[in-house]
């Protein structure tokens, strides 16, 4: 058994550091909170755990809050109250959840189609359909877990100022946007049309698919060879369980079916995001660097760079640097370097003009402009 103290931990993304007595920092994800302690960590308690390790290095497992530590149920801060119902839709489905009584929440996903009356009594406790269960808030973080007849299901995530939407994510990947039931359907794609999904949960993901997007301008323009690297490309991620809908989608937008109402439906929400900005470069809409494009390959390091350098995330940083050093084993030593650099915390946009090959440098400027996006919104950075 190990002892520590909590260093920091980023409720939205679900993971952090727990700063180990006499020795040094572990990985804390959310999962490996123990059921009887809060899953959502914050600075300062003191915890108890094992410690393990794999290829990336140390990481907590069981980790339990010291009882004089633990966070209480209920409303904290400033946020008023959470009380009422709040809709996210996704597809042919709509989510709720209901807040009452200062803790307690319920959840249930019904199709779009159902009336008011059914999902209100869906709602009901102990209802076969939902789940229950008791929130907690802190400052504008907040987790629940809900029981029902097929499991229990942990939510972390971050409330707007005014409590009138709720941001809920699944560490690296889904996010779902609950807004107060009777107002607009959340479009992240569309600010005006709703809450738009946090920048810092969709950094990293842009910056490894603008490749993609310029990719797909260049192909439009007659390129073939960015055509067929876009092909193969979209092909590698079909059997992807975070992205082969989103490749289904564009490989729908490259066949010329660009203006169905209905093609974007299915998509999580930071999938509609990539999509929607491949549809508005191809529409002039937005201008993106079409010089990008062979970048294509680089994608995943792109994503892990900046998730990296926004985040202090050592474990992505690693990642990062393994592909690095591939980079500078083959044919871009000098791109290899820069971005090591980038990694290493100089944000000089002057790295620029270290590189001279064109393709170099468009890679170089668009990881130097998607850090300070995925920095910008990260409530650990905003406190520091």
């Amino acid at each position: 058994m190990a002892y520590g103290t909590v260093k920091w931990f980023d409720a939205g993304k679900g993971y952090g550091f727990i700063a180990v007595d006499n020795a040094q920092d572990v990985f804390v994800h959310y999962t490996a909170v123990r059921a009887d302690s809060h899953p959502v960590l914050r600075e300062g308690q003191r915890v108890e755990f094992e410690i393990a390790q794999d290829d990336r290095g140390l990481y907590a497992e069981a980790v339990r809050v010291w009882p004089d530590t633990d966070e209480s149920s209920g409303p904290a801060g400033t946020l008023p109250r959470l009380d009422g119902l709040y809709r996210a839709d996704e597809g042919d489905f709509s989510s709720f959840l209901r807040f009452s009584d200062f803790s307690r929440v319920s959840a249930v996903t019904t199709t779009r189609d159902a009336n008011a009356e059914d999902v209100a009594r869906w709602l009901g406790p102990g209802h076969e359909f939902s789940g229950q269960g008791t929130y907690s808030l802190r400052g504008q973080q907040i987790a629940f877990t809900t029981v029902a007849p097929h499991g229990e299901t942990t939510y972390t995530g971050l409330l707007s100022s005014d409590a009138s939407a709720i941001s809920l994510t699944l560490p690296f990947r889904s996010v779902y946007v609950f807004e107060r039931a009777g107002t607009a359907t959340v479009n992240p794609a569309s600010p005006a049309g709703g809450v738009a999904v946090p920048g810092h949960l969709v950094a990293h993901f842009l910056a490894m698919w603008e490749p993609t997007v310029c990719a797909f301008v260049a192909a439009d323009f007659g390129d073939v060879r960015a055509s067929a690297a876009l092909d193969r490309y979209l092909r590698s991620w079909e059997d992807s369980t975070d992205w082969a809908a989103l490749a289904g989608v564009l490989a729908r937008v490259k066949a010329g079916d660009r203006y169905d109402p209905n093609l974007l439906a299915g998509l999580d929400q930071i999938d509609r995001v990539i999509a929607t900005r491949v549809l508005d470069a191809l529409a002039g809409k937005v201008t993106v660097p079409v010089g990008l494009g062979p970048a294509i390959k680089f994608g995943t390091l792109l994503a892990d760079l900046v998730f990296a350098a926004a985040h202090d995330d050592p474990r992505m940083a690693e990642s990062a640097r393994r592909n690095l050093r591939i980079m500078a084993d083959n044919d871009s030593p000098v791109l290899a370097s820069v971005l090591t650099r980038i990694l290493d915390g100089n944000r000089n946009p002057d790295l620029v003009s270290v590189v001279q090959e064109p393709l170099d440098r468009e890679v170089v400027k668009t990881v130097l402009h998607y850090i300070p996006l995925g920095e910008a919104e990260d409530p650990r950075k905003r406190s520091r």
